[in-house]
């Protein structure tokens, strides 16, 4: 088996059963099985929105992380529910406890002025793997000059291939900061990891879900 993508958004989640499934391999059931039965409880897509949204509210109710984080985005920003309803978003991911949760609870809290809980919530996400929480706290220890904590966050992000972490840490190379070694050691890691999550079939999944916009 290979390693699922650490971006939430290059894996689809079946609302079937609550699980994650890589784009790469939604792509090879739907060229060899017409109806697309989901890999693991061999369901076929939900037909209808209103169907979507009944298997996804039993999955809120077992208190599925991901269902949880889910449904919260569409609290956020009023799709598949009667109305908007961002008190209820917050509630949903705070519930989830899931990474990518944690990371819209930073961003909501800093979007009302709440610089408290800002990193706070980017600390909680980073500690479970996201990286892209990661890389903002190593932007944050940048500029309050906590050099040698920003290095060690972006060097997770860079490894983890985040191109904005990378940048970063060339910026800390030509200030003497960073050697070349570890520099190379960086790629030498991000290159392996990158090899070892994908294939063909991933790369296709991905761009037909880009390019159609399909989120699940």
């Amino acid at each position: 088996f290979m390693p699922l993508s650490f971006e939430l958004d290059k894996n689809s989640f079946r609302v079937c059963c609550g699980k994650l499934l890589c784009q790469g391999c939604v792509f090879a059931i739907a060229q060899n099985e017409h109806s697309c039965p989901c890999p693991f409880c061999r369901k076929s897509p939900y037909k209808s929105n209103g169907e979507y949204i009944q298997w996804l509210q039993k999955l809120v109710a077992n208190k599925h992380p991901l269902a949880l984080l889910q449904m919260g985005l569409h609290y956020n920003t009023g799709d598949f529910v009667p109305a908007r309803n961002v008190t209820k978003a917050v509630k949903l991911w705070e519930e989830s406890g899931h990474h990518h949760a944690y990371l819209n609870l930073a961003y909501h809290f800093r979007h009302i002025g709440r610089s408290d809980k800002f990193r706070p919530y980017l600390e909680k996400a980073a500690t479970l793997g996201n990286i892209q929480a990661r890389t903002l706290l190593g932007i944050l220890d940048q500029k309050e000059d906590r050099c040698s904590l920003s290095i060690k966050h972006l060097t997770i992000s860079a490894e983890y291939g985040d191109e904005t972490a990378m940048k970063l840490m060339r910026v800390y190379q030509d200030e003497k900061m960073v050697t070349k070694s570890e520099i190379d050691t960086i790629i030498k890691k991000r290159d392996q990891l990158k090899k070892s999550s994908r294939t063909s079939n991933r790369k296709i999944g991905e761009f037909m879900f880009e390019s159609i916009g399909i989120k699940n």
